[in-house]
């Protein structure tokens, strides 16, 4: 009788077979990998009092079981109290930390505030006094050019306004020097009267009113005692005062007037015509 011999399966497949199943096995192993990635991270975001503690049994023939126990119960209550003690403690650290923070920082600050204030000052001193030098320049220039020196006064607070040292500058350099009385409309003429019969007793003095004419229409002044009005008044006075000056002085054509005061009071003292 004949022997039926069977033919081995080849393992041979074709490669698209292939490719395939190893397609299916990566994706399997990436799936696994997956999956224990995210185990490890949510085993890593449970807090250690959460996480499994073996649990130690006592058994019940032990015969110091409720010893064990009691004693195990008070070392837990103690523990707590001592996390507790710890937190509080820790707390008022913190509070204290961020009261001495702000009081050295509001230290700071006001040290800061007095070095810039102090600074400041000294910045101010130091300009006043470049001021004062350089007004003391000018005064010392203008005494020396001019022949008469016209020293404006404001009619309100006539005393207010003098400077004795600038007088006596005046009077050392040999120069004429006019009390300009400004202002006079705003004050009751016996006040006017009283003022020029004072201030006549040591020098020559005028009292004037200043033009409040725009600068674009013509200048000019008003001849005698009219007040109430936009041209200047007084102006003829300081003229003629002036004319005396030059024949006292032997001079024809011209004579050199410096004016001093406060800037205020002369300001419109120059729309006058000289």
């Amino acid at each position: 009788m004949a022997k039926l011999i069977l033919k081995k399966k080849s393992k041979r497949m074709t490669c698209r077979r292939k490719f395939k199943i190893l397609a299916k096995i990566r994706e399997h192993h990436r799936k696994l990998r997956k999956e224990e990635r995210k185990k490890r991270k949510e085993m890593k975001s449970v807090p250690k009092s959460l996480k499994f503690k073996p649990l130690i049994h006592i058994p019940n023939s032990c015969p110091f079981k409720e010893e064990i126990l009691n004693e195990v119960k008070q070392n837990k209550l103690q523990m707590e109290e001592r996390k507790k003690a710890e937190k509080e403690e820790q707390k008022k650290n913190n509070l204290e930390t961020i009261v001495h923070e702000a009081e050295l920082k509001q230290l700071k600050f006001q040290n800061s505030e007095l070095a810039a204030l102090k600074n400041l000052e000294e910045e101010i001193l130091k300009n006043k006094v470049k001021g004062f030098d350089d007004f003391k320049d000018d005064l010392k220039r203008v005494v020396k050019r001019a022949d008469v020196i016209l020293e404006v006064l404001d009619a309100r607070d006539p005393l207010g306004c003098r400077s004795s040292d600038i007088e006596k500058m005046v009077i050392e350099n040999g120069k004429r020097l006019v009390l300009v009385l400004n202002k006079i409309d705003l004050i009751p003429k016996e006040n006017i009267k009283k003022w020029l019969a004072y201030l006549r007793k040591e020098f020559p003095a005028i009292a004037m009113k200043s033009s409040t004419q725009k600068p674009s229409s013509k200048l000019g002044w008003v001849k005698g005692p009219l007040v109430n009005t936009s041209k200047s008044v007084g102006g003829d006075f300081l003229m003629n005062i002036l004319a005396n000056y030059c024949r006292n002085k032997d001079l024809k054509t011209s004579i050199k007037v410096g004016v001093v005061g406060k800037k205020n009071i002369f300001s419109a003292f120059k729309k006058i015509i000289v």
